[in-house]
């Protein structure tokens, strides 16, 4: 049993789906990376919103949905609008991917999870990433949410 335990473990950590330190994560190829980034520079100062899309197999995270911010304090809160929400799950159907994350930034804030963010946790099976734009650099971070709160995931961007 102990091997086959090993072999288990191995074969998630060469899909992607464990770090060396057994710590969930998420991967974001880089053009992927970049089109969430210049959503959300685009919307800002408001927070923006979206989903990321790709092969769940391997967590690779390759299609950016972004999503309107219909949230009536957009500045502070986001709130995804519901025609274009349910657009981007039937295209990633159609396409047949997973839904992978949901993003959101932080204009003003840290990359952390807000209050909001964790009583609005309602994919708690989906990586949450928050982008800080309060400083030059946007502060990038990714999060699992459990029954005990959010967890910081690795996040890599290749």
């Amino acid at each position: 049993m102990p091997r086959l335990f090993l072999y288990l473990l191995r074969l998630l950590y060469n899909r992607g789906m464990l770090s060396p330190d057994d710590t969930p994560r998420l991967r974001l190829a880089r053009p992927a990376y970049a089109a969430m980034l210049a959503h959300l520079l685009a919307v800002y100062p408001e927070e923006g919103c979206g989903l990321l899309a790709g092969n769940g197999g391997d967590r690779l995270a390759t299609a950016v949905y972004p999503i309107e911010n219909i949230a009536t304090t957009p500045h502070t809160r986001y709130l995804m609008a519901p025609q274009s929400q349910l657009e981007a799950f039937l295209d990633i159907e159609t396409a047949d991917l997973d839904l992978l994350a949901i993003y959101h930034s932080h204009p003003h804030g840290p990359n952390t999870p807000s209050a909001t963010d964790m009583a609005q946790a309602y994919y708690p099976d989906l990586t949450q990433i928050i982008v800080s734009l309060a400083q030059a650099q946007p502060g990038v971070c990714a999060f699992r949410v459990t029954q005990t709160g959010f967890h910081e995931i690795v996040l890599l961007v290749e």
